[in-house]
Formats: structure tokens, C-alpha cells, sequence
């Protein structure tokens, strides 16, 4: 799975940021993401703390989780992360899930 993001996350290309975090024991993937915008004028935007942002670069940042199943529960985790999803050890990706990551794509996947 991690050849596979850092094949596809290789290819992309927008104003930002992906980092691969890999965690071994619990075979857990988080992918952290930077998206730098430049808004319009007429646009008001809030940062989380409900205060106006006077600036016209925009940074958002997030992550998502994958999680192995069989070694921890990552719908624990769901509060800290814009998505958490599950695989099943060397199996990979359910059907489910793959379907949401295909979404995702701006393009086939390999």
C-alpha cells in the first residue's frame, strides 16, 4: 500500500504539501495534506476559531487515516482525522473502501 501512495501522490500535482507517515507496529498510514489557495477579494474566510482571515493565501490542513483492522480500532481515532479507512492486513483495501478512494482520484488508478 505504501508503494502504491507514493506512486500515485508522486504524479500529483497542486500548491501544497503530502507527507507518508507509516507507524509499523500498528500498520497504520496517516497521509497529511497541505492545500495552499489564494482567495478572491470578495471572500470572507474563517479560520477554526471563528476569526476573519485578512490574508489572501489560504492554507488548509488535514489528514486521513488507513488503519489495519486486525491490529487497532482507527474509528477511535475519527475525531482527529478527515477520514479513517480500514484495510484488512496484506488483503488491502475492501470494496467500500476502495470505492471512496476512487472517488478521490482525479484520474484512474493503477
Amino acid at each position: 500500500m505504501l508503494e502504491f501512495f507514493e506512486a500515485e501522490l508522486d504524479d500529483l500535482q497542486f500548491s501544497g504539501d503530502i507527507n507518508i507517515n507509516w507507524d509499523k507496529q500498528s500498520r497504520a498510514i496517516e497521509l497529511e495534506f497541505t492545500l495552499n489557495v489564494t482567495k478572491s477579494q470578495e471572500l470572507a474566510v474563517e479560520d477554526q476559531n471563528g476569526e476573519l482571515n485578512e490574508s489572501d493565501e489560504i492554507s488548509y490542513e488535514d489528514a486521513i487515516l488507513f488503519f489495519d483492522e486486525s491490529k487497532i480500532d482507527g474509528f477511535e481515532y475519527a475525531d482527529n482525522y478527515l477520514a479513517v479507512i480500514p484495510f484488512s492486513g496484506r488483503q488491502g483495501l475492501n470494496a467500500p473502501s476502495r470505492a471512496w478512494c476512487f472517488q478521490l482520484s482525479p484520474r484512474p488508478i493503477r
